[in-house]
């Protein structure tokens, strides 16, 4: 098989976590919901596979990113890290990614221990090592921004980013507050850069398929 996208991530420990086994079902329902919205493109379900760490596979590198933000978006308050490999599979496709193994699994392992001991959110370990350091320098500028949002600037970015096309009067209806006030949250939150940067990243993943 040509070569896949693994995610390996876990729940991240703070002092605004939850009680624990309502961060565990939550971030079960968010897996249970990426699997729906990502199925076509996923070798296997997402699935847990330890207390609160997982798993999952995509043939397409950019899906495999989207569904990273998704999960960031829909999971917090609770914070998310994961670290991103791309490589062939050793084993051949099976009903459960907790049976699977291959390049991209070691990369994916690699590139969490990496994003632990940079505290990045998110890296990537791809077979292209310059790609690589493009990717995950832009990936930590891109970290330092969202870990400055504030919790209203991650409920309406967040918002944003999960509705294409919304307009931001639409989205001031949905929170109750003013056109400009959602402007002005927005501009704070540099969505602008924000978009941009993910498009970045986009644009090399799916790179990485034209190069296979």
């Amino acid at each position: 098989m040509d070569e896949v996208a693994i995610i390996v991530g876990e729940l991240v420990v703070t002092g605004r976590s939850t009680d624990d086994r309502e961060l565990r079902r939550e971030l079960e329902s968010n897996l249970q919901e990426l699997n729906d919205d990502f199925e076509k493109t996923m070798i296997a379900p997402m699935e847990l596979v330890r207390h609160r760490s997982f798993e999952g596979g995509f043939t397409d590198p950019s899906a495999c990113f989207d569904a990273f933000g998704e999960l960031e978006r829909d999971i917090f308050p609770a914070r998310v890290r994961a670290g991103m490999g791309v490589g062939r599979l050793s084993t051949p496709l099976r009903e459960s990614i907790t049976v699977m193994d291959g390049q991209g699994f070691h990369r994916a392992r690699s590139a969490i221990e990496e994003a632990r001991r940079v505290k990045s959110n998110l890296m990537i370990n791809t077979p292209y090592d310059d790609r690589d350091e493009m990717m995950n320098t832009i990936l930590s500028l891109l970290g330092i921004i969202k870990d400055g949002w504030t919790d209203r600037q991650w409920e309406v970015a967040g918002y944003y980013q999960s509705h294409e096309g919304i307009t931001q009067t639409e989205i001031a209806e949905y929170f109750g507050i003013s056109q400009p006030a959602v402007a002005k949250i927005l501009s704070r939150a540099k969505i602008k850069k924000v978009e941009s940067t993910n498009r970045v990243i986009k644009n090399q993943m799916k790179n990485l398929i034209n190069h296979r």
